[in-house]
């Protein structure tokens, strides 16, 4: 396990710094370009989004380096002292946390793209395949917070050692109900996105730019599944599960706020200011 936490963490941080950058660039591109006072609903949901990313790596690796959670086999039960037990409603506590600043995670980038597309598709007749994918998308959301809180109760069995109810320690049903609910979203917003940035007219080596930025989505979906399979699957349950989550998280941070340091690139390298989109 300390290896793993090691390895974890290395992974992790990495990512994490990654992302905060391009952040930083996305706030440097937009105060630039419309001042502090002008910033937009989507810069503050990433602001928003941010905060429960930063949550989210420290809960994991609390919980990678921490004493383990409720999940347990009978010979994890057999061996329970009282700096076990200890350790382990504390492990499992972040393992709640997770969950939770993974749900708010996801879904302000989720918000944030579909605030990108709303923008580019002003006037146009894919306003409305937008519109409809932002209903789901609150649809999904609720539904993913309500499975969190009700597919444990009472709330408090998700860090009991041993858990009376197995929903409480495996999260199951809660896994099961938020991917069924969240990748079909992603795959829709994929599927806006694509054509209608293809369309746009931009010299080729732009145009493959821009599209492997939004490809990348491609990869948040792949991750999701992954995700699920480490969790769900009995033969390969672990905590590489751990691993996936985070990854579709940092690349989902990637693929929402890499459009937005565009414009701060073109200033930098003025040979892509021909043609290149307004974001």
């Amino acid at each position: 396990m300390a290896e793993f936490a090691t390895s974890f963490a290395q992974e992790t941080w990495a990512l994490y710094a990654v992302g905060m950058v391009i952040v930083f660039l996305r706030y440097i591109a937009r105060i630039r370009r419309f001042g502090i006072t002008g910033l937009k609903p989507d810069d503050y949901i990433v602001a928003h989004g941010m905060v429960w990313y930063t949550i989210l790596c420290v809960a994991f690796n609390k919980v990678a380096s921490g004493g383990g959670s409720n999940l347990m086999t009978a010979e994890d039960l057999a061996a329970l002292t009282p700096e076990i037990t200890a350790d382990r409603i504390s492990g499992s506590k972040w393992v709640l946390v997770s969950e939770q600043s993974m749900i708010l995670t996801i879904w302000s980038m989720k918000a944030c793209m579909l605030l990108l597309y709303a923008g580019i598709t002003e006037g146009l007749k894919q306003r409305k395949w937008v519109q409809w994918v932002a209903y789901y998308t609150v649809v999904s959301f609720v539904g993913s917070e309500l499975a969190l809180y009700l597919v444990c109760r009472p709330i408090h069995q998700y860090w009991a050692v041993p858990a009376e109810n197995p929903q409480c320690s495996n999260y199951q049903y809660y896994e099961i109900t938020q991917g069924s609910l969240s990748i079909p979203g992603d795959i829709a917003i994929l599927a806006i996105g694509i054509p209608m940035l293809a369309a746009i007219r931009l010299p080729l080596q732009q145009k493959v730019i821009v599209l492997a930025v939004f490809g990348m989505g491609g990869f948040i979906i792949v991750a999701a599944i992954l995700t699920k399979v480490y969790c769900l699957v009995p033969a390969i349950i672990s905590y590489v599960y751990m691993n996936w989550y985070f990854r579709e998280a940092s690349v989902a941070v990637y693929v929402t706020n890499l459009p937005a340091v565009w414009p701060l690139l073109r200033e930098i390298f003025p040979s892509l200011q021909t043609h290149s989109p307004e974001w």
